[in-house]
């Protein structure tokens, strides 16, 4: 068992696309201000027995990540996207749901919405919150599935950085309307930026409010340094400590000090309580005024912007999804084994919301 106590929250076949030997990664540390050359990247980005000692959890994640080392496999070789029918699509969703909540950052956020609750019997320990964060993660898979995806092929001399929070949620039209809430899976206007290599980036968007590269072409060429600068920001401001790059000449200094007032000091904003449920909070959302030449605002989301309509935010991206979820969620009060019921109504929707987008085309 002592062999596998080191439990990886972002997996070292991912870094390795960030190292120029496959065994070691350059480094800067936001907190001490520190660049680190050649770190091993087994030594990076775990907890011991992060997941549980019975390793349930962790064998499982296992088994997730060897699927998707394939799809990235594929995608960096032939630079596309899977296509939504092909079953490796399914993997790299699948991926992405639980890299967004499967590391430090997000287990702490967990912990402290069960911190804040007006029942103190539900305290988590850190094993305990990245259990509850990636379950989470699975009952909000449906809402993945109603993004749109693009791949961001970098072909200017700012290669793409990453991070140990690597999965960056963006709103610009919450930013815009300086309202919260924006990083919600179902939220409209959401933007998903996951780089997969210095060259490549995965972005998953909200298609009905932004136009992204090409209309129907997946591809997207990126030639203007001022946006591969953007995209690395987002690293800066999303990451808990490390920020991870391939090449040693580069200079994260420059970055950290340029962005260093857009880092977050809380991760949650808390909107209120209630004796019922506990605590109503949201993820403060990663902002760094982003501005991007291959983004277009649609009409929808000039419109939302002209009238200030936070109302459309609560409804959320997939009306029919939020009021699915309402439903199920309501039914499960109802249930002795709620929770297992509720988590298991979830996996059956994501299945419906996949053919639903199959048949949109």
């Amino acid at each position: 068992m002592a062999n596998n106590k080191k439990h990886h929250f972002v997996p070292q076949f991912y870094l390795k696309n960030f190292s120029c030997d496959g065994k070691s990664i350059s480094l800067f540390n936001k907190r001490s201000v520190r660049k680190v050359f050649s770190a091993g990247i087994k030594t990076q980005c775990y907890r011991d027995y992060f997941y549980g000692k019975d390793l349930k959890l962790e064998n499982w994640l296992a088994k997730v990540e060897g699927k998707v080392a394939n799809v990235f496999k594929k995608i960096i070789t032939s630079q596309a996207i899977p296509e939504r029918k092909d079953e490796m699509y399914e993997d790299l969703l699948l991926y992405i749901a639980i890299q967004a909540s499967r590391t430090t950052y997000a287990a702490e956020e967990m912990s402290q919405v069960r911190d804040l609750s007006s029942d103190k019997r539900y305290s988590l320990n850190e094993s305990e919150s990245a259990h509850t964060a990636l379950q989470y993660a699975m009952r909000m898979l449906p809402a993945y599935y109603s993004l749109s995806s693009k791949l961001i092929i970098n072909h200017t001399k700012e290669k793409f950085i990453t991070s140990d929070n690597p999965c960056v949620f963006y709103n610009i039209l919450t930013e815009k309307l300086n309202i919260s809430g924006g990083s919600h899976v179902n939220s409209l206007g959401l933007k998903i930026f996951l780089p997969i290599s210095p060259e490549l980036m995965l972005v998953f968007y909200d298609q009905s409010t932004f136009k992204l590269g090409s209309k129907k072409v997946r591809q997207i060429e990126l030639n203007d340094l001022s946006d591969a600068v953007a995209l690395n920001k987002l690293q800066f401001v999303s990451c808990e400590q490390n920020i991870y790059f391939k090449d040693k000449a580069y200079d994260p200094m420059k970055l950290h000090h340029a962005i260093k007032k857009y880092y977050k000091v809380q991760k949650l904003e808390v909107l209120g309580k209630t004796s019922k449920y506990g605590v109503n909070a949201n993820r403060v959302d990663t902002r760094t005024n982003l501005k991007l030449s291959i983004l277009t605002l649609k009409k929808k989301a000039r419109l939302i912007l002209k009238s200030r309509d936070e109302k459309a935010f609560m409804e959320g991206r997939d009306t029919e999804l939020t009021n699915q979820y309402i439903q199920m969620f309501n039914q499960s009060l109802k249930s002795a084994n709620n929770d297992s019921d509720f988590h298991e109504r979830c996996l059956e929707l994501a299945k419906f919301k996949s053919m639903q987008m199959l048949e949109k085309g």
